[in-house]
C-alpha cells in the first residue's frame, strides 16, 4: 500500500486536516451525485442529515486529541494510563465509524451497481419451499421433546425472517463495518493490506464493548489507521464518476435551451 509523501510525514494535527479536506471532497461528491440522479432511493440514502452526521463524526476525531501533545507523549510518557486508554478508545471508535459511512456513501453513489451485486441475497433460492422443510423439522424436533413449544416457536420465528431477508439484497443501512469490508474485499477486490487495515481498525473499534477481554491498539497503529483513512478518502474519490463534467453538460444545456427562447 503507497502511502503520499504529504500523509507519511504527517503529525497528527496534520492528519486530521487532510481528513477534514478529503471528507468534505467525499461529501461533496454526494452532493453532486443527488445534483445529478434522479434515483430516489439515492437521495433517501444521501440526504442533508446523513451529510451533517457523516461531517459532525469526522469532526469528532479532533475530540480526543484536544490539547493532547502525542508527541511530547510519546517522549516523555506523561499521561494517566486510564486517560491514555479514554482517548484512544474514543479515537479508535470514532475512526471506525467514519470509515463505515465513508464506505456506506460511496457504494450510495454507485447504487445501482451494489443492487445488481446482489449481495446478501440468496439467488435460485425458493422461500415457501425452504421454509416449509425447515419448519418440518422444527416439529419433529419439537415432537421428539429436544425443544419445548414457545422456543419451537421463537425459532421458527427468527428462521422466517432470515429466509425473509434473503430475498432481496442487504440494505446499505444495515451493512455494518464488518459487511462492508467483506463485499470490498469480495467485489471491489482491495488488495490484502487494505483489508488488514480495515480489520485492524473494526476490531478496535469493538472495544466500546468493554466488558470483553479487547486489546486497545496503541498510538503508534491509530496514527497508521489516521493515515489509512486519508488515503481511503483520496480513493474513493478518485473512483468517483465525471460528475463536474455531467454537471457543466447539463448546465450548457439549459443555457442553450433558454438562448432559444
Amino acid at each position: 500500500m503507497h502511502i503520499p509523501i504529504v500523509i507519511d510525514e504527517a503529525n497528527i494535527e496534520e492528519l486530521l486536516e487532510i481528513i477534514k479536506k478529503e471528507s468534505d471532497g467525499l461529501i461533496q461528491c454526494a452532493r453532486k451525485c443527488v445534483y445529478i440522479d434522479t434515483d430516489t432511493e439515492i437521495h433517501r440514502l444521501l440526504n442533508e442529515e446523513t451529510l451533517k452526521r457523516y461531517e459532525a463524526i469526522n469532526m469528532a476525531l479532533n475530540l480526543p486529541l484536544k490539547d493532547f501533545d502525542y508527541d511530547f507523549h510519546q517522549l516523555v510518557g506523561t499521561i494517566d494510563e486510564i486517560e491514555e486508554m479514554g482517548r484512544l478508545i474514543q479515537c479508535w471508535i470514532t475512526l471506525g465509524s467514519a470509515i463505515e459511512t465513508s464506505l456506506q456513501i460511496f457504494l450510495s453513489i454507485y447504487l445501482n451497481d451494489y443492487q445488481n451485486s446482489n449481495w446478501g441475497k440468496w439467488e435460485e433460492f425458493n422461500y415457501d419451499e425452504v421454509k416449509t422443510s425447515l419448519y418440518e423439522v422444527i416439529n419433529s424436533l419439537e415432537g421428539d421433546g429436544h425443544i419445548i413449544k414457545e422456543k419451537a416457536k421463537a425459532l421458527k420465528k427468527n428462521l422466517k425472517n432470515h429466509l425473509k431477508g434473503k430475498m432481496e439484497v442487504t440494505s446499505l443501512e444495515d451493512m455494518n463495518l464488518q459487511s462492508l469490508v467483506r463485499f470490498f474485499q469480495s467485489e471491489i477486490s482491495w488488495d490484502d493490506k487494505y483489508i488488514e487495515a480495515l480489520n485492524t481498525i473494526r476490531e478496535n473499534r469493538n472495544t466500546i464493548h468493554s466488558f470483553k477481554n479487547r486489546t486497545v491498539n496503541g498510538w503508534d497503529d491509530l496514527v497508521f489507521s489516521l493515515k489509512f483513512y486519508c488515503i481511503l478518502l483520496l480513493d474513493l474519490q478518485t473512483m468517483m464518476p465525471p460528475f463536474d463534467d455531467v454537471i457543466s453538460d447539463m448546465l450548457q444545456y439549459e443555457a442553450d435551451y433558454r438562448d432559444s427562447y
